[in-house]
Protein backbone atom coordinates (compact mmCIF):
# COMPACT_ATOMS: atom_id res chain seq x y z
CA UNK A 1 0.00 0.00 0.00
CA UNK A 2 0.75 3.40 -0.92
CA UNK A 3 0.31 6.67 0.79
CA UNK A 4 0.40 8.62 -1.89
CA UNK A 5 -3.08 8.72 -4.85
CA UNK A 6 -3.26 6.13 -6.90
CA UNK A 7 -3.54 8.97 -9.81
CA UNK A 8 0.13 10.42 -9.71
CA UNK A 9 2.48 9.63 -12.34
CA UNK A 10 6.33 9.00 -12.66
CA UNK A 11 7.24 12.67 -12.60
CA UNK A 12 5.86 13.14 -8.83
CA UNK A 13 7.96 10.28 -7.82
CA UNK A 14 11.17 12.34 -8.60
CA UNK A 15 13.41 12.16 -5.41
CA UNK A 16 13.63 15.65 -5.77
CA UNK A 17 9.88 16.44 -5.71
CA UNK A 18 10.16 15.52 -2.09
CA UNK A 19 9.04 11.62 -1.45
CA UNK A 20 10.78 8.90 0.49
CA UNK A 21 10.31 4.96 0.00
CA UNK A 22 10.35 3.24 3.22
CA UNK A 23 10.70 -0.74 2.67
CA UNK A 24 9.35 -3.26 5.76
CA UNK A 25 10.80 -6.28 6.01
CA UNK A 26 9.15 -8.55 3.72
CA UNK A 27 9.88 -5.77 0.95
CA UNK A 28 6.60 -4.28 0.44
CA UNK A 29 7.20 -0.37 -0.19
CA UNK A 30 5.46 2.75 1.72
CA UNK A 31 6.00 6.04 -0.58
CA UNK A 32 5.94 8.96 1.95
CA UNK A 33 6.17 12.69 1.14
CA UNK A 34 9.55 13.49 2.96
CA UNK A 35 8.79 16.32 5.14
CA UNK A 36 6.10 13.62 6.85
CA UNK A 37 8.95 11.15 6.88
CA UNK A 38 11.25 13.61 8.66
CA UNK A 39 8.64 13.90 11.48
CA UNK A 40 10.76 10.70 12.52
CA UNK A 41 14.11 11.61 13.65
CA UNK A 42 15.56 8.43 12.42
CA UNK A 43 14.81 9.30 8.69
CA UNK A 44 15.66 12.90 9.10
CA UNK A 45 18.88 11.89 10.56
CA UNK A 46 19.54 9.30 7.51
CA UNK A 47 18.42 11.40 4.99
CA UNK A 48 20.75 14.02 6.03
CA UNK A 49 23.38 11.91 7.11
CA UNK A 50 23.38 10.88 3.49
CA UNK A 51 23.57 14.37 2.20
CA UNK A 52 25.94 15.16 4.38
CA UNK A 53 28.45 12.61 1.88
CA UNK A 54 26.76 13.74 -1.36
CA UNK A 55 24.19 10.99 -1.68
CA UNK A 56 20.64 12.13 -2.12
CA UNK A 57 18.73 8.77 -0.62
CA UNK A 58 15.39 8.50 -1.27
CA UNK A 59 14.85 4.91 -0.50
CA UNK A 60 15.44 3.04 3.41
CA UNK A 61 14.56 -0.90 4.14
CA UNK A 62 13.99 -1.33 7.64
CA UNK A 63 14.06 -5.26 7.68
CA UNK A 64 13.12 -5.96 11.16
CA UNK A 65 9.71 -3.38 10.81
CA UNK A 66 6.61 -5.47 9.80
CA UNK A 67 4.57 -4.66 6.71
CA UNK A 68 1.47 -4.18 8.81
CA UNK A 69 3.47 -2.14 11.79
CA UNK A 70 4.87 0.18 8.68
CA UNK A 71 1.97 1.03 7.20
CA UNK A 72 0.55 1.87 10.63
CA UNK A 73 3.80 4.46 11.27
CA UNK A 74 3.67 5.53 7.67
CA UNK A 75 0.15 6.34 8.45
CA UNK A 76 1.06 8.27 11.45
CA UNK A 77 3.85 10.09 10.13
CA UNK A 78 1.66 11.72 8.31
CA UNK A 79 -0.80 12.31 9.89
CA UNK A 80 1.23 13.74 12.73
CA UNK A 81 2.86 15.90 9.83
CA UNK A 82 -0.89 17.39 8.73
CA UNK A 83 -2.34 17.95 12.69
CA UNK A 84 0.31 17.07 15.19
CA UNK A 85 -1.39 14.10 16.54
CA UNK A 86 0.41 12.40 19.25
CA UNK A 87 0.70 8.57 19.54
CA UNK A 88 -1.55 8.05 22.05
CA UNK A 89 -3.73 10.07 20.10
CA UNK A 90 -3.45 8.16 17.03
CA UNK A 91 -7.18 6.52 16.35
CA UNK A 92 -5.49 3.21 14.93
CA UNK A 93 -3.74 2.74 18.29
CA UNK A 94 -6.80 4.25 20.28
CA UNK A 95 -8.90 1.68 18.51
CA UNK A 96 -7.24 -1.22 18.77
CA UNK A 97 -8.48 -3.97 21.42
CA UNK A 98 -6.72 -6.30 23.11
CA UNK A 99 -9.41 -7.98 25.32
CA UNK A 100 -11.54 -8.73 22.27
CA UNK A 101 -9.15 -9.29 19.84
CA UNK A 102 -5.94 -11.00 21.64
CA UNK A 103 -4.09 -10.23 17.89
CA UNK A 104 -4.21 -5.88 18.84
CA UNK A 105 -1.99 -6.56 21.56
CA UNK A 106 0.43 -7.74 19.45
CA UNK A 107 -0.07 -4.70 16.92
CA UNK A 108 0.32 -2.41 19.64
CA UNK A 109 3.14 -3.68 21.24
CA UNK A 110 5.02 -3.77 17.98
CA UNK A 111 3.51 -0.19 16.64
CA UNK A 112 4.68 1.34 20.39
CA UNK A 113 8.16 -0.27 19.95
CA UNK A 114 8.45 0.77 16.34
CA UNK A 115 7.81 4.41 17.05
CA UNK A 116 10.21 4.18 19.60
CA UNK A 117 12.78 3.06 17.08
CA UNK A 118 11.61 5.59 14.72
CA UNK A 119 11.82 8.24 16.92
CA UNK A 120 8.52 10.03 16.54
Amino acid sequence: MSLMPASMDDEAMKPELGYVTLVSGEGYEFVLDRRAAEVSNLIKSMISGTQNIGISMQRFTFDDVSAPVMELICQYLAERHRTGTSMSEFAPLRGLDPDRNPGDKDIALELLLAANYFDC
